[in-house]
């Protein structure tokens, strides 16, 4: 019959690797064990401390077990490990044989590590439990007979995988036999150069690789308990029940073995009569302070402290490690330190002070390096900063510089140089930029080139331009110019030639060519065009102009005319006017003669122009003909217009013109008048009189009588006339009117009018 048991509670110490696992096996074999284990820990429940002191090194319950805070299990990280609960008193691999299991978690619960053999028929391994011989607690173990061995199957370890000088091997053994015949040795090697513990009835002895590293003396009572953990590195540590047991001055060895194992001697003389509580292998070496641990953590299983059962192997944390809960002894990190035992955390470095990997307590920085907190190493001020304390470096400002390792800045004062922030030390000023001061460089403007290491730009000459950021000048190219300072080169303008490289001024496109923008040379002008001094393009001669073979733009001359694209003028006929600039001949224009094409006249006063005139043509009678007169005007009434007239006459006072283009003035008639301009002639009133050729009618004066228009008659005797009448009037008695009287005359005192026409004397 068989029995699915799920080791849920802690029966052995597999606390690791059994946990929850379910294991097939006899039910007979899975009560013993039960019952062993409960024996052997004496506690069905919780782990127990590993250490028998009254504060737990590790917790446990039915879910984990682990190491508390400030230890760490030695034995997570064993290659084998076997321990007296781990055999199986029957199973594979061979029909008589037995397996003591590799518990380690390198290696599962049912794999082969420890073969137990016999020469007999009768094997000779049992467990047993008990105290004495060293023990002060009950403690259980496996036990053999000289013929009994046990196959640790380390070949892998000792001479394949990892090199010898690196292992750790700690164990619990004892002779069972008080005879020095069956006291050889224990854990041993096929090898005859290799053993651990025991040999030839000595306990605390060890040779590996053929060299002795222990100093061969006994340490306990051969048939005691002995505790015995060895090393094979640098330090070759080697300790027998808390004994250092290590030979001075340490020689090296090493090599490969084969068939370790208990009794695994070449010879049968070579086996003892045994008991092995634990053995456990690392494949590294333990520091001799946790080597000490583990010898302690034996010894109080084999003192009753805590009980053998124990799944964890914790110890405490040494000093430069740290052991968090549930961890393995970790070093202690770069950056902190660990200055005790049995820690759970290490200690950041302060300010200051910096940690390498492992360090106890924290080492001070020394001037020209910085640590800041939490440093594992000192950092040496870098070169552009500066460190005036030791916890931090500080950036170079600008205008200093900062080799590597400086605890203070130095100016830069160097003239072409700069140090912006962070410098290690003076830079030079780059080709292309210049340095007014020590903070930084500026980029060299256009116009100007900046060697390397000058403070201020140099202009760029004449013939030459400098882009921005340039370190030399550039010599101008063919159709290109460069005055001074010229950040660019620039093309050629249109209407001038740049013939040459380095030129400062473009040249003027000469008369007669023309110059495109860009050109190194003049083009010529077409016949029949022309290009005046800086011509960027040849024109089409123009009407008024003529053009000769040398593509020069002449006007054309007075008198003669010139079409579009002429290239000389063409002489006027008669009777034209050409100008200078004419485009063709024109008539000789109304108004104006023109003796010849080349000069036109405004037409002379009393002689007039019809277009096409060479010569003044004379007015003829009755027309006039005013300044600059195209045709002939007639005379308007009122006036008159001898030949040759240059305006109307106005008809003289005293003359009549009743009719246009009059040559002469008509008389006025007796009985008229004509005052100027008159156009007929005007008849005299009554009371007045006019002549011939009157311009206005005279009045009939006092003492005549005008008694028609034509004449003017003596007032008679008798009557009087005043002026303007046209009959005398009778003279009144008293008074008297002589001949040609003009009024009435009183006849004066001393006198008598008898009549009208005298008077006489009283």
């Amino acid at each position: 019959a068989y029995l699915v048991v799920s080791l849920t509670i802690k029966i052995d110490n597999h606390c690791k690797q059994l946990r929850d696992r379910q294991i097939w096996m006899p039910l007979h074999i899975s009560l013993v064990i039960i019952i062993l284990a409960a024996i052997a820990n004496g506690v069905h429940g919780d782990c127990v401390n590993s250490v028998g002191s009254s504060s737990n090194s590790w917790h446990g319950g039915d879910d984990e077990c682990f190491c508390n805070a400030g230890t760490f299990d030695v034995a997570a990280d064993a290659y084998r490990r076997f321990t007296y609960d781990s055999y199986l008193a029957t199973g594979s691999p061979s029909a008589n044989g037995k397996v003591w299991n590799d518990v380690s978690p390198n290696s599962n619960y049912f794999d082969t590590s420890g073969i137990v053999k016999s020469t007999g028929t009768t094997f000779r391994v049992t467990t047993a439990c008990g105290s004495g011989n060293g023990a002060k607690g009950n403690v259980c173990y496996l036990q053999g007979s000289f013929r009994s061995k046990v196959d640790y199957d380390m070949v892998d370890f000792f001479s394949q995988s990892i090199p010898a000088v690196a292992f750790t091997i700690c164990s619990v053994t004892r002779y069972t036999s008080s005879n020095p015949l069956y006291q050889k040795r224990i854990i041993s090697a096929f090898d005859k150069t290799w053993f651990h513990g025991h040999d030839n009835a000595v306990a605390g002895t060890a040779t590996y690789y053929g060299v002795v590293r222990t100093k061969g003396t006994a340490v306990v009572n051969p048939t005691d308990w002995l505790i015995m953990c060895g090393e094979n590195s640098k330090e070759m540590a080697m300790r027998a029940n808390s004994k250092d047991v290590t030979l001075y001055p340490i020689v090296k060895g090493g090599g490969t073995v084969a068939q370790i194992g208990i009794n695994r001697g070449p010879f049968a003389s070579t086996n003892s009569f045994w008991a092995a509580m634990e053995v456990t292998v690392w494949n590294r070496a333990l520091p001799s302070l946790d080597m000490d641990q583990v010898v302690a953590f034996y010894r109080n299983i084999l003192n009753g402290v805590i009980p053998q059962s124990q799944a964890l192997m914790c110890i405490p944390c040494s000093v430069g490690y740290f052991c968090p809960a549930g961890s393995n002894s970790t070093v202690c990190t770069p950056g902190f330190y660990c200055d005790q035992s049995s820690l759970a955390s290490p200690t950041e470095c302060p300010e200051g002070s910096f940690c390498p990997s492992g360090s106890v307590n924290a080492q001070m920085c020394v001037i020209t390096s910085y640590c800041p907190a939490g440093s594992a190493a000192q950092n040496p001020c870098q070169a552009g900063f500066y460190c005036s304390s030791t916890s931090t470096q500080t950036v170079c400002p600008v205008g200093t510089y900062c080799a590597s390792g400086s605890a203070s800045v130095s100016p830069c004062t160097t003239p072409g140089t700069y140090c912006p922030a962070g410098s290690a030390a003076p830079l030079q000023c780059a080709a292309g930029y210049y340095c007014p001061n020590v903070t930084a460089q500026v980029l060299c403007p256009g116009g100007s080139y900046c060697a390397a290491g000058v403070i201020n730009p140099t202009p760029c000459d004449a013939g030459y331009f400098c882009l921005p950021g340039a370190a030399s000048q550039a010599a101008c190219n063919v159709g290109y110019y460069c005055p001074l300072s010229s950040p660019n080169q620039i093309s050629c303008p249109a209407g001038y030639y740049c013939k040459t490289a380095l030129l400062a001024l473009p040249l003027a496109c000469p008369g007669g060519s023309y110059c495109p923008a860009g050109v190194s040379a003049p083009y010529k002008c077409a016949s029949g065009s022309y290009c005046p001094e800086g011509c960027s393009v040849q024109v089409a001669c123009p009407a008024g102009y003529s053009c000769s073979l040398t593509g020069v733009m002449t006007q054309c001359l007075a008198g003669y005319f010139c079409p579009e694209n002429a290239l000389k003028g063409t002489l006027c006929p008669t009777n034209t006017w050409c100008p200078s600039g004419s485009s063709s001949a024109e008539l000789c224009p109304v108004n104006y003669y023109c003796k010849t094409p080349a000069s036109r006249t405004l037409c002379t006063s009393g002689s007039y122009c019809p277009a096409g005139s060479q010569a003044p043509i004379k007015c003829s009678a009755g027309n006039f003909c005013p300044t600059g007169a195209g045709s002939e005007l007639p005379c308007t009434i009122g006036h008159y217009c001898p030949s040759g007239a240059s305006g109307e006459i106005d008809c003289t006072v005293g003359y009549y013109c009743p009719f246009v283009k009059m040559t002469a003035p008509l008389g006025c008639t007796l009985g008229n008048y004509c005052p100027s301009r008159s156009s007929a002639e005007i008849p005299c009133a009554y009371g007045s009189y006019c002549r011939a050729l009157s311009s206005s009618p005279s009045p009939c004066q006092s003492g005549f009588y005008c008694s028609t228009p034509s004449t003017s008659e003596t007032c008679p005797a008798g009557q009087y006339c005043v002026a303007g009448v046209s009959a005398g009037a009778l003279c009144t008695i008293t008074h008297f009117c002589p001949l040609g009287s003009g009024s009435l005359n009183l006849c004066p005192a001393g006198y008598f009018c008898k009549t009208t026409t005298n008077r006489a004397s009283c």
